[in-house]
């Protein structure tokens, strides 16, 4: 994904500022992600038993991913519609 968007955010990209800030909510996603994937494999090495703190702790996890690609989401297509005058 990143192989592809940073050629793309060159091109989508106005100006220097709206270049980092569409690189920038990229790493900030691998971030989260990393950060979510040492914590299951954390909650996995505590414990390989169900247990109903360690699901939420994991779900937590899986929502903090799931706000950060809503965040590049919406900052890639505010770039896109501002690069072809939607705005």
């Amino acid at each position: 994904m990143f192989v592809i968007a940073l050629p793309l955010a060159c091109f989508v990209a106005i100006s220097i500022w709206r270049w980092v800030a569409l690189i920038g909510v990229l790493l900030l996603v691998l971030m989260v992600e990393l950060l979510n994937t040492g914590l299951e494999k954390l909650s996995d090495h505590v414990t390989s038993d169900p247990h109903p703190a360690i699901g939420r702790i994991k779900d937590m996890g899986s929502a903090a991913v799931g706000l950060s690609l809503l965040l590049a989401v919406g900052v890639w297509l505010l770039a896109l519609a501002e690069r072809f005058g939607l705005m």
